[in-house]
């Protein structure tokens, strides 16, 4: 089972990661004291992190129903 899922746990390590960075990123935005990258205003800042929140996340979720779908182990690993 452990093996099975590896692949389904670090993309969704990787989800969360992004998630966490995603978040940092909305709050420096909307922090006046933090100056946005020139060339860059934090309302595009924003924007990356909302789509990154609103359309990439959810794909973490099916990793993470995979990861939690203990019955579905291969057959013959679930007689062994």
């Amino acid at each position: 089972y452990p093996l099975r899922v590896a692949d389904d746990m670090l993309a969704g390590v990787g989800h969360a990661l992004m998630a966490w960075a995603w978040a940092r990123i909305a709050l420096a935005a909307h922090d006046p004291a933090q100056a946005p990258v020139a060339g860059r205003p934090a309302a595009d800042w924003l924007a990356s992190a909302r789509f990154g929140l609103q359309w990439l996340l959810p794909q973490a979720q099916v990793h993470w129903q995979r990861v939690g779908q203990r019955d579905a182990a291969l057959p013959w690993l679930a007689t062994a």
